[in-house]
């Protein structure tokens, strides 16, 4: 009896179970679980979400890695739900079983790498590159890194270890790459659907998912909302559970697909953005952290006009 129900259990090899603070147990797959292992992207432990606002709330020290851990289970748990709610739609949308679970997983290798090209302390470098007169933004550099993780140099003759796993499971690397990558950059990918292009305005919903450029509505949010609250030690009334349990795929002029909500969930997407507003006001705008953010930068100005040398 044990035997047979060992030998009928689907096969999980590779995959890993994550415990967080935020949404309890995570389980992903075993190309996912590659992704995390790579140097580029466990760099993100080192990378604080907040800046230097631990400074101010000492226990808002949390990083880039565990949130990017929580959008690309969120990622994966709305996608879930839109395929539980809408299947007619679903069907319509992906031609086979296999390309919508691809499709899945290249929305979640999304969400678990949307901010992997973040440099120290996340926002605040931005600021100082911008600062310097240079056009750069950390999605981008998200875009050169995930090159970097699937073909280890700018040539592009050589798939890595963590490349070869990916073409295993998309087979079409250049093509997925792109879709990933898309997904990521948010506003390109909306400007594509918005071209005439059948096929993506068919799945434009997917853009809608990672980094949602229609109504700001989107995992990322949902994931960093939750996770700055709790590090600020601040009550939020927003619930993403609620929304992912009512929302479904819709068609809009037969063609674009998007995801909607119902009605009574109205008062929760507010709670939404005024969860957003708090977090600025209290948090972000604090008189101490604006001060400590420009004294980052000024220090960071100094040292990039330095002569100075280690060694």
């Amino acid at each position: 009896m044990g035997d047979d129900r060992l030998q009928r259990a689907p096969n999980n090899t590779g995959a890993k179970i994550f415990k967080d603070s935020v949404h309890g147990v995570m389980k992903f797959p075993k190309l996912v679980v590659k992704f995390i292992a790579t140097k580029e992207f466990q760099r993100l432990s080192n990378i604080k979400q907040l800046s230097t606002l631990y400074m101010v709330f000492p226990a808002a020290a949390h990083n880039r890695f565990e949130h990017s851990l929580g959008v690309c289970h969120l990622a994966g748990e709305l996608l879930t739900h839109l395929q539980q709610n809408s299947p007619g739609v679903w069907n319509w949308i992906f031609d086979s079983e296999s390309e919508g679970e691809r499709v899945k997983l290249a929305v979640q290798l999304a969400g678990l790498l949307h901010d992997l090209g973040h440099g120290p302390f996340s926002h605040t470098w931005e600021k100082f590159v911008h600062s310097r007169g240079e056009k750069w933004d950390h999605e981008d550099s998200a875009g050169d890194l995930l090159d970097l993780i699937i073909w280890g140099d700018s040539n592009k003759t050589q798939l890595t270890e963590v490349g070869e796993a990916f073409e295993k499971e998309f087979l079409d690397v250049d093509k997925y790459l792109q879709l990933i990558k898309h997904l990521i950059e948010g506003k390109r990918g909306l400007d594509l659907v918005n071209k005439d292009y059948g096929l993506e305005k068919k799945r434009a919903f997917i853009y809608q998912v990672v980094a949602n450029k229609v109504n700001d509505v989107d995992v990322d949010k949902f994931d960093y909302f939750l996770r700055d609250a709790q590090h600020l030690n601040m009550g939020i009334a927003f619930d993403y559970q609620r929304l992912m349990n009512h929302c479904r795929i819709e068609i809009k002029n037969d063609t674009t697909s998007f995801i909607a909500f119902r009605d009574c969930e109205a008062y929760n997407l507010q709670a939404l953005f005024r969860t957003r507003a708090d977090i600025h006001i209290r948090a972000c705008q604090h008189r101490v952290h604006v001060c400590l953010e420009k004294m980052l930068i000024d220090a960071m100005t100094l040292a990039d006009k330095s002569d100075f040398k280690v060694g």
